[in-house]
């Protein structure tokens, strides 16, 4: 509710009892008329811009005007802690689903070193003041290119360094998700290992050996895409998951596990194939298909195309394009172009029936190839 009536405190002090009745109808007009949504706020006493946020330090800081200078570090010195409201990108979502949607922000930390600190806030509006349920910390020196909500579920797609980036561009696409629950806002990782799934038995033992309770939050898709995959009961797949981790739920067939996991998405299930013995030899993605038979691998600057029949060949990468929905490559060698498209969306084998997170396609001298594709094992599958 816009707080035009606070002009009422206001209009008592100014001028001739004339002036203030007229001034009291002007007042009476502009509230009815934002009530009927005709007219926006004309008054708030906060704002984004003077947010309380918590979660970065260990006190929490006020924005002034969508800043935050603190105490020098050394008296009379001029480096200090500085926090920035960025302006963009923003999302506006329902998170807690307390039926008013909160506003989701990026600030930018900076405590005097060469490192600038990026962290995702969920700020709410209580009674008019601004302040944040939730910050987390989303890297140093990356750069933001998306932050989308839909309900309790957060994506931000940024830029993050690889290997051989310099400090200044980072090149390498990363979504990082989360899911607000429990009155928190909790990350949604990634895992891959062999699921066994049933009435009695709900396991994930990955790829390292961590052994976890499994409870399906993906709509049905994890326990019918497995169940449709198996030729016995409790046969075990192996599968890539996002999920979140929590304490063990109070069930007797959980009581041997210290952890559960909530599958929010299922990534990939394979019935044939290398499964944790995955090794893409420092590939950052590997796409393929069937008839014809072909394997490309996205490196670093390079495309590298194999194709039964045909002799392997190198494209240095002259392009990328990246999107939360496409990624594009695309490549050049000897006079020839190549264009490789990651889609994200479900892909399946039409040999082994294996589900996928991303649809590949391929074109090159006229020619296209269609197939799925897949990322590198999880670097740490272990949960600490």
């Amino acid at each position: 509710m816009c707080r035009i009536l606070r002009v009422r405190s206001v209009i008592n002090t100014m001028g001739s009892p004339g002036m203030r009745k007229r001034l009291f109808v002007v007042a009476k007009l502009l509230f009815v008329l934002a009530v009927a949504g005709l007219v926006g706020c004309v008054d708030a006493t906060d704002s984004l811009e003077t947010a309380t946020i918590s979660g970065i330090y260990d006190h929490s800081i006020k924005l002034q005007e969508g800043r935050y200078e603190g105490e020098p570090f050394v008296p009379g010195g001029a480096s200090r802690p500085t926090v920035t409201l960025l302006a963009e990108p923003r999302a506006r979502a329902d998170v807690d689903a307390d039926g008013n949607p909160e506003t989701l922000v990026v600030l930018a930390e900076s405590s005097g070193g060469s490192g600038t600190f990026l962290y995702l806030a969920v700020v709410t509006e209580d009674d008019g003041r601004f302040h944040s349920l939730a910050t987390t910390l989303l890297g140093d020196r990356v750069r933001v290119e998306q932050v989308a909500a839909e309900g309790a579920n957060v994506r931000v797609d940024l830029l993050a360094s690889e290997s051989d980036d310099v400090s200044c561009c980072p090149s390498g696409l990363r979504s990082l998700r989360w899911q607000w629950y429990d009155a928190q806002l909790k990350p949604v990782v990634r895992l891959a290992g062999r699921l066994v799934y049933g009435h009695e038995a709900r396991e994930l033992e990955t790829c390292d050996g961590g052994r976890y309770w499994v409870t399906d939050a993906t709509g049905g898709d994890l326990r019918q895409t497995y169940e449709a995959s198996i030729g016995a009961a409790y046969e075990s797949r192996f599968v890539e998951i996002m999920a979140l981790r929590l304490p063990t739920p109070d069930a007797a067939f959980a009581a041997p596990y210290n952890e559960q996991l909530r599958v929010t998405d299922l990534l990939r299930l394979e019935t044939e194939g290398p499964g944790c013995s995955l090794d893409l030899g420092g590939a950052r993605f590997r796409a393929s298909g069937v008839e014809p038979f072909w394997n490309l691998d996205v490196n670093t600057d390079t495309l590298h195309l194999s194709r039964l029949g045909h002799t392997p060949r190198t494209f240095p990468v002259s392009a990328i394009e990246n999107n939360a929905a496409t990624r594009v490559w695309r490549a050049e060698s000897e006079g020839d172009t190549l264009t490789l498209t990651l889609e994200n969306t479900r892909c399946t084998n039409p040999m082994s029936g294996s589900q996928f997170a991303y649809a590949a396609n391929v074109r090159l001298a006229g020619e296209t190839l269609s197939g799925c594709a897949l990322l590198p094992l999880p670097r740490a599958t272990r949960l600490p």
